[in-house]
């Protein structure tokens, strides 16, 4: 559970705990993150009531770094009060998204703190009018004051275009090509002598257009091998393109344990594209299963010298 000291618009994480002591334990992390079918949660386009949610209380949606593989967005109450609030049936809606998601684990939200209410992402929307603003709904109590309050959140880090920019390129590439890694890594050598090799599979989908593959960038645990600051590529890619396949040659990004016990995006390849007729350029994130992510780790082990992987 994570809590959140507010001040304004300041947040200032306090502490990370499983439990409290308090004789009302606080909740509301983790745990029932479900989907909601549409006629549970209100409209996107709906108009919310600036009186609706309790003065004290404030709704924002951020998705951190831990959050971008699980594709999970955190729904942020504060409470700027003196009263504590207790929270529940936390939904989220938005036309960037298929269906509306919920979070029904209660939460208690004290004074001059936070609390995430994380709900996982549906599929994406990337078609039609996506301009309505997201809807949060909540359930809340302070004493014996009840309510549901129907709110726009606040998005100060702009996290819903980000993720529909994100998505939907994702979405008109995979309609163009499969990229896929290995199954697992190849590694050259041995210690701090050794080099990796992340292969990779092209396979069109036969679908119209193209995806110009620019490069791919380094990560906080992956780097070209010889210094080079990217793998640079220029590799055109549509239906008339026979299935090819690359290998990137890798070296370690940072040699610190550290980094690899608080990795979160170290093994998602970032890969510079374009998707032509649109003309829309991004990033493309290609994550590596889960057999060559354990031997990614490991080969950093061995390599850096600070011995077992995670």
């Amino acid at each position: 559970m994570r809590f959140f000291w507010s001040a304004g618009a300041a947040l200032l994480v306090v502490a990370v705990v499983t439990g409290c002591t308090s004789s009302q334990p606080v909740t509301g992390r983790f745990t029932a993150v479900i989907p909601l079918p549409s006629s549970s949660a209100p409209s996107a386009a709906a108009t919310p009531l600036p009186a609706d949610l309790p003065a004290d209380l404030s709704v924002e949606i951020e998705q951190e770094r831990s959050d971008y593989g699980i594709r999970q967005l955190q729904v942020r109450v504060a409470n700027g009060g003196a009263t504590p609030y207790a929270v529940t049936n936390v939904t989220f809606s938005s036309p960037n998204f298929v269906v509306p998601v919920g979070n029904t684990e209660p939460g208690r939200v004290l004074p001059a703190l936070s609390l995430d209410f994380p709900v996982l992402l549906p599929a994406p929307v990337c078609s039609g009018d996506r301009s309505a603003s997201p809807i949060v709904t909540l359930d809340w109590s302070a004493g014996a004051e009840t309510g549901r309050s129907t709110v726009v959140p606040a998005d100060p880090l702009g996290a819903m275009k980000r993720i529909n920019g994100e998505d939907c390129l994702a979405e008109s590439v995979a309609g163009i090509v499969d990229i896929a890694p290995a199954a697992h890594l190849r590694v050259d050598g041995s210690g701090a002598a050794s080099v990796a090799h992340i292969d990779l599979s092209l396979t069109p989908t036969g679908g119209a257009g193209s995806v110009v593959i620019d490069g791919v960038g380094p990560t906080t645990l992956l780097a070209p091998a010889g210094g080079a600051l990217s793998w640079p590529l220029a590799l055109a890619v549509d239906a008339a393109s026979a299935p090819s396949s690359l290998t990137l040659d890798v070296e370690p990004g940072r040699c610190e344990p550290h980094v690899i016990a608080e990795d979160k995006r170290g093994t998602y390849l970032p890969l510079t594209v374009t998707v032509q007729p649109a003309g829309v350029s991004g990033t493309y994130y290609l994550p590596l299963g889960d057999a060559e992510k354990a031997e990614v780790y490991s080969w950093l082990a061995d390599h850096c010298g600070f011995g077992a992987s995670p």
